[in-house]
């Protein structure tokens, strides 16, 4: 923080001048499968060129194991988590102290990428299986290859050892379908198991270890006797398999409404219909169904619902210490289903791609809404990062604003709508209050009433700018949202609009739009006041001062300007950033600005000097979005590199 300087009304009020970055919301997971401790207290899941340690609990980023210029490629944790061993596209197999980040092996097990990796229940034993159609056996402990197991066909997809170690068998599958069995004391194939017409995903074994279950994209699981090597039953579950895991009889009993014989095996699967699904092997029927994925419409024709490749899982584990199912889905999220009828409980975005904008929401504004490239709208609790999913949109999501209490938001789509979003503070949940369609072109722009009006405002494509009136939506069936009727719409502009704002005073109107212009309207009858003029490029961002007649705008010329509303005269400008500023809003009473622009940074600036007093580089990529809390103690960024920063303001004595 900085000098203190006294308003109008005498009270001395404090200029910011240092920011520390206090919480990430942060890409963590790109593809693959996601591992976790022995005691489920972290996962492990891989980032691009790197594998990333969060806690279970709230998403927290513990430790990062990264090399220079490779890509993973697998990974594996033994069950005492105390290895783990990662697979680079190098062809290097590396062994981890994950706990200190250090490498303590490093090797070269094979001549093509390794795709499987497994532990055994000991954590001795760790089986790798390659592009180069070879399986290895390694001694973690005493380091040496115990196994060189040949004979699959093309890439090994799937290894997993017999969880009985006694047994001293391991289970593959590759390209041509089949199952292998190895005897690892005969350093052999003992049966080679064929039913499946399409890849197998996952395996499962019976309660007593003599019985294996297969799950595949071929839609059915297959039942296979170990002894004997021979299929013994098939489940039909129509749907491709990506996970499917065994879920253990004591776990059975804490289940409720699971009605399934003791004797009986019952399985979990996962796969593209977006549904968890509990079976009974003995009979092959569903013996329940969890909560589907968010925007799951398994009965909406083709073509019409959203990217079903969205509401697709890719795999499923059982974990005890959770006490649940946790599912992973091609959208990277991760959801954790726990308790006695598996509700979902927890959702953590392992991928929230580009950021187009967010707004602080809910009680104590404890919640972050953000619009990323995608028609899903997520909001995050910002302690704890599980976060909910709102769809509706049939298009990306460009724009969001909220209103003055928190309890609502308001989205501008490219599917040419508006959808209005309530919170309902027992469950702290959006849901779908109102929807306007009207616009004949992507919304770009939207914002909210600021004092205790029932009106939004949206600006598009095309050119309109448009005054929506819910006062029914508070009384409207939660079930059917409120269609919203505008109240009016004017040809605002010759170009795209890019942003709008309301008045502190819910008077006025501004629109900036690519036309480099500015405009000013009544808002009761949509009138136009004025223009203001002097941008040399397309308009990005408008916002009111909270306290000053004054307009604060943004632009692809580089700078940001202050406008008089009394005369539409240009009364600052602001020059520092190297590139389109993307967003400006106000902080401090009025008396400073935040922007952010496409050179990835975020500076502040003191009104009255001119001045840019902090800059805050943490991005690296254009910055979006940009909004600041009500306390005036947080600023948060969102950008094209998937990273939303929490910038807190630092005290004095932290300088």
């Amino acid at each position: 923080m900085g000098k203190g300087i006294k308003t109008a009304s005498g009270e001395i009020v404090t200029l910011k001048t240092n920011y520390k970055a206090e919480a990430k919301i942060e890409a963590f997971y790109t593809g693959g499968r996601v591992e976790f401790s022995g005691d489920d207290s972290h996962m492990f899941c891989t980032c691009g060129s790197a594998v990333q340690i969060l806690t279970t609990e709230d998403g927290h980023v513990e430790h990062t194991i990264a090399e220079e210029e490779d890509q993973v490629t697998s990974l594996a944790v033994s069950g005492d988590s105390q290895i783990v061993v990662v697979a680079w596209r190098s062809l290097l197999l590396k062994q981890y102290k994950w706990q200190k980040g250090a490498c303590t092996r490093s090797w070269k097990g094979h001549i093509g990428p390794v795709m499987s990796m497994a532990f055994d229940s000991t954590s001795t034993l760790l089986a790798t299986g390659a592009t180069d159609s070879v399986i290895k056996v390694w001694d973690c402990i005493k380091n040496y290859c115990t196994h060189n197991l040949r004979g699959s066909v093309g890439v090994v997809s799937l290894v997993q050892f017999h969880p009985d170690p006694s047994q001293l068998k391991m289970f593959s599958c590759s390209m041509d379908c089949a199952i292998r069995v190895w005897d690892l004391q005969k350093s052999c194939c003992v049966h080679l198991l064929s039913g499946h017409v399409s890849a197998v995903t996952s395996f499962g074994f019976s309660p007593d270890g003599h019985t294996l279950l297969s799950g595949g994209r071929d839609k059915v699981i297959l039942v296979w006797d170990l002894t004997t090597g021979r299929n013994k039953g098939t489940v039909t579950v129509f749907e491709g398999i990506e996970g499917m895991v065994v879920i253990p009889n004591d776990a059975r009993q804490t289940i409720k409404g699971l009605a399934a014989s003791p004797g009986d095996i019952v399985v979990a699967t996962a796969g593209d219909k977006g549904l968890i699904r509990l079976w009974s092997v003995a009979s092959g029927q569903v013996l329940k169904t969890l909560e589907p994925l968010a925007g799951h419409a398994p009965s909406s024709p083709a073509g019409q619902a959203e990217d079903k490749a969205s509401h697709t899982y890719v795999s499923l584990q059982y974990r005890p210490t959770i006490g649940g199912l946790v599912g992973v889905t091609y959208d990277h999220n991760i959801l954790f289903y726990t308790g006695e009828d598996l509700k979902r409980t927890k959702q953590f975005i392992g991928y929230p791609d580009e950021v187009l904008d967010l707004r602080l929401v809910g009680e104590g504004q404890g919640l972050l809404a953000v619009a990323t490239n995608s028609e899903q709208v997520k909001v995050f609790d910002r302690k704890t990062k599980n976060c909910q999913i709102l769809t509706g949109h049939g298009g990306i999501v460009l724009s969001l604003d909220a209103s003055h209490d928190g309890n609502m938001i308001v989205t501008g789509s490219k599917d040419n709508t508006i959808r209005v979003w309530q919170l309902d503070p027992v469950i702290k949940c959006f849901s779908l209050v109102g929807v306007g369609t009207g616009h004949t072109q992507s919304v770009g722009a939207v914002a909210f009433f600021r004092v205790k009006g029932t009106f939004v405002i949206s600006g598009s494509q095309d050119q309109t700018l448009k005054l929506w009136n819910f006062k029914n939506i508070q009384s409207s069936d939660k079930d059917e949202p409120l269609k919203l009727t505008a109240k009016y719409t004017q040809l605002a502009h010759e170009k795209d609009i890019n942003s709008v704002d309301i008045s502190p005073n819910d008077k006025l109107i501004v629109t900036g739009s690519q036309d480099k212009t500015v405009k000013l309207w009544q808002r009761s009858d949509g009138s136009l006041l004025g223009t203001f003029k002097g941008h040399r490029r397309g308009v990005w961002s408008v916002k009111f001062s909270p306290v000053d007649q004054c307009i604060a705008t943004t632009s692809g010329d580089s700078t940001i300007k202050l406008w008089a509303i009394a005369d539409f005269s240009c009364v600052k400008t602001f020059e520092g950033h190297t590139s389109s500023v993307l967003r400006a809003i106000f902080i401090t009473r009025g008396m400073q600005i935040a922007s952010s622009g496409s050179d990835g940074l975020v500076k502040v600036w003191t009104i009255k000097t001119n001045e840019c007093v902090a800059t805050l580089d943490l991005h690296t990529e254009k910055i979006w979005a940009l909004t600041g809390s009500l306390d005036d103690q947080w600023l948060l960024s969102g950008g094209a590199d998937s990273l939303i920063c929490q910038w807190k303001v630092r005290p004095l004595a932290c300088i």
